[in-house]
């Protein structure tokens, strides 16, 4: 979408001026990761932050969405679990697990956290998101 270019522009923008802003960091990787950009400038960010703030919860979903969509489902799939065991209600933490349990082939683990997400009552866009990947499995 235009408005997540444009935050990915506004981001570097901050890192040019703050190089180690961990909020425009963190923000950029997982921009960079929703729109399947430069996923390596993602997952460098993503990393440096987590390192930074390891208990951060926002950080670390950003790590494991990172990491999922690398296509690192072993790896992501350890940081979603344990988020999701810390955060059990967030919505968001239990759709990035369950994508990559879906990229994993892990399709009824995948489907019982997409349910779970579903029923922590999710906005609206989250919610189409989730269920699309329920479409998946069903």
């Amino acid at each position: 979408s235009g408005q997540t270019q444009q935050a990915i522009a506004t981001l570097n923008k901050q890192l040019a001026l703050d190089p180690n802003n961990a909020v425009a960091m963190n923000n950029l990787a997982f921009d960079l990761a929703e729109t399947g950009t430069d996923l390596d400038r993602a997952l460098t960010l993503a990393e440096r932050v987590a390192r930074k703030f390891p208990n951060d919860p926002g950080v670390i979903d950003t790590l494991g969405w990172v990491y999922a969509k690398r296509g690192l489902n072993q790896s992501a799939i350890q940081v979603l679990r344990g988020l999701v065991k810390k955060y059990p209600n967030e919505p968001a933490y239990r759709y990035h697990l369950a994508v990559a349990l879906l990229q994993d082939k892990q399709p009824s683990d995948a489907k019982r956290e997409l349910l779970a997400a579903l029923s922590g009552h999710p906005p609206k866009d989250l919610s189409s998101k989730i269920q699309e990947n329920l479409r998946q499995v069903r």
